[in-house]
Parts: C-alpha cells; sequence; structure tokens
C-alpha cells in the first residue's frame, strides 16, 4: 500500500508533463490501434482492395479497422465513462 501511495504521490509531484492526468482522480481514457476489430474476412478485404479514397476510408471504418485511427496517429485518447454519471451522460 506504502508502494502505490509513493508512486501516486511521484505522478502528482511530475505534474501535468506526465500525463494530464491526475492520479487522485477517477479518469478513464481509451484509443485502439488500427486493425483491432478482430475479424477480416477475404471478401471484405477484397472489397477494400477493390475500393479507393473515401469510399475505401468508410468501408474500413465500418468494419472498425481504422475509426479510431486519427486518434492513435494524433496520440490523443477517446473519455470512457467511468462513473454512473459519465455512463448515463454517454446513452
Amino acid at each position: 500500500m506504502l508502494a502505490i501511495k509513493t508512486l501516486m504521490l511521484a505522478f502528482q509531484a511530475m505534474g501535468p508533463v506526465c500525463w494530464n492526468v491526475d492520479p487522485f482522480e477517477s479518469t478513464s481514457v481509451n484509443v485502439s490501434p488500427p486493425g483491432q476489430s478482430g475479424l477480416v474476412t477475404a471478401p471484405l478485404l477484397a472489397q477494400i482492395e477493390a475500393e479507393s479514397g473515401a469510399q475505401q476510408r468508410m468501408t474500413m471504418d465500418q468494419a472498425h479497422l481504422t475509426d479510431q485511427l486519427d486518434l492513435y496517429e494524433a496520440f490523443q485518447y477517446k473519455p470512457m465513462p467511468f462513473t454512473l454519471a459519465e455512463v448515463m451522460a454517454a446513452q
């Protein structure tokens, strides 16, 4: 327990340079790297290869292959509801 408190105090002492997250505040963020949908079928891959430009990007986003790519490339995160109030507000 002492080690956890020490670590949390060390992160707090680092200030906003660390991750811009207060370790004493309940915060949750997430971003998935490209291709984490878990399912890429041969027909889907053929469809993506046959398309180009905006249509290709839309197909990949609908398959959840690149829908978080902009966040991932910019080292940004999307907020995740953590408290009951945040969950209810996200619905």
